[in-house]
């Protein structure tokens, strides 16, 4: 999809988050995406810099904007945030694997809106806005998160991004057909009530041609998440 940016701080932003996608991420073999990390912590002043300026927008200039802009920028800001979290902590093998632990996730080390937040935080945010996609767009780093998309999300072309996300995670993660005793991404289990509430993406998986429903993914035994770094120069 080729994205088209005019001036703007969202456009400025998004675009800049856009051009290190298009470096940094690659394809494997079987065409999931994955990170070059050690390319990533080579360009870290570029990483950097792009985060401090998600980092200037004012919580007046976010407030104006339309939902699909407001959401598209809290799911950039959260995985540009993850490189750059990468980028101050290299070398490591996983996000959790620093002396933080597991606190990684609440640590408000991310200068965002005026504030210091944590990547809890952004998902929060992004959660209370209704749309169970955004679970399948968040990317931890981890080998077991959904993969990166090579572009930005961006306010006009979010809709289609979202419904790509959702529906190739679930149709590679739970390949049909399923049975009660396969297993499933963890993320099933963890955000049960979001994806059972959200209508939109149970018709829209029903619309993909996908026989078993959301209730039964979320009934399914979770598999072990993979915390290690999602790795391009790795298998």
């Amino acid at each position: 999809m080729a994205l088209v940016f005019s001036s703007g701080v969202y456009e400025t932003t998004t675009e800049q988050w856009n051009h290190l996608l298009r470096d940094h991420v690659g394809f494997r073999p079987d065409g999931r995406t994955a990170v070059h990390y050690s390319a990533v912590v080579a360009d870290s002043a570029r990483v950097r810099r792009v985060a401090k300026e998600f980092g200037e927008v004012s919580t007046d200039s976010f407030a104006r904007w339309t939902l699909p802009r407001q959401k598209s920028f809290l799911i950039n800001a959260y995985n540009l945030s993850i490189w750059s979290f990468v980028t101050s902590h290299w070398p490591l093998d996983s996000l959790e694997g620093t002396p933080l632990g597991r606190r990684v996730w609440k640590q408000e080390s991310i200068a965002l809106l005026g504030k210091r937040r944590s990547f809890d935080w952004i998902e929060d945010r992004l959660r209370k806005l209704g749309d169970a996609r955004i679970h399948f767009a968040l990317n931890c780093g981890a080998k077991s998160c959904p993969p990166l998309r090579r572009e930005a999300y961006a306010d006009t072309a979010l809709e289609q991004q979202l419904n790509q996300q959702a529906t190739r995670f679930v149709a590679t993660d739970c390949p049909e057909p399923i049975s009660p005793s396969d297993s499933c991404s963890a993320l099933f289990s963890w955000y049960r009530s979001d994806l059972l509430s959200d209508t939109t993406l149970a018709h829209l998986l029903m619309d993909s041609g996908m026989k078993s429903g959301i209730p039964m993914l979320t009934k399914l035994r979770p598999r072990t998440y993979f915390q290690r770094l999602d790795d391009l120069k790795e298998p």
